[in-house]
């Protein structure tokens, strides 16, 4: 694709957002992205300048879009495929930050509730173990812990390669398929992974 081509389409884009969000709500969006600012910022923003909504949207409302779904709608609008790969890609790299953050305020959350946490940086060989496992999460993406003994055990992997993990004196945990796994230390004598 020609530069000439390219910002013609991004021109295109940015017309779109301004139907949509006004400019002065465009401007607000660019400045957040150009900042770094997590995704959630950035739908606060959308939220507060979209045009001809009539309800309002507060604080904990979710909705999940999964990678198909956005890829569906980005498709629906015209977008070409090259932008939408670009599109996914920042938003991936969003949704990683966002994930450590998530990381971290779990283990601060463990911490303040007097349970000895600490978070290392693991590898894995993506080997299956038996582990608790929840999809269920707070706003901050910290899992909701009594989800994970609900649902028992079952076989899940190991990361492939280098992720975060947490360990307490009980268990070891970490996210994985857009959820978070909990390994019980009783059940192996030596970590499933490297840290």
């Amino acid at each position: 694709m020609k530069l000439k081509d390219l910002l013609k389409e991004s021109g295109i884009l940015y017309k779109a957002g301004v139907k949509k969000y006004g400019k002065e709500g465009m401007t607000k969006i660019q400045s957040a992205a150009g900042k770094g600012e997590n995704h959630e910022e950035i739908g606060k923003i959308k939220d507060k300048y979209l045009k001809g909504k009539k309800t309002k949207v507060t604080e904990g409302d979710s909705d999940t879009y999964t990678w198909g779904r956005i890829n569906k709608a980005l498709m629906k609008q015209g977008t070409s495929p090259a932008n939408i790969l670009r599109f996914l890609s920042v938003l991936n790299k969003t949704n990683e930050s966002v994930n450590e953050d998530a990381v971290k305020s779990f283990n601060d959350e463990l911490n303040g509730e007097n349970i000895k946490a600490k978070t290392y940086a693991a590898t894995g060989d993506g080997s299956t173990i038996e582990a608790q496992f929840t999809k269920k999460k707070w706003n901050d993406g910290v899992p909701v812990t009594k989800e994970l003994t609900r649902g028992g055990k079952k076989s899940i992997k190991t990361p492939r390669g280098k992720f975060k993990l947490i360990e307490t004196d009980k268990f070891w945990y970490y996210e994985i398929n857009n959820g978070w796994a909990a390994v019980s230390k009783k059940q192996y004598s030596t970590p499933p992974f490297e840290f």
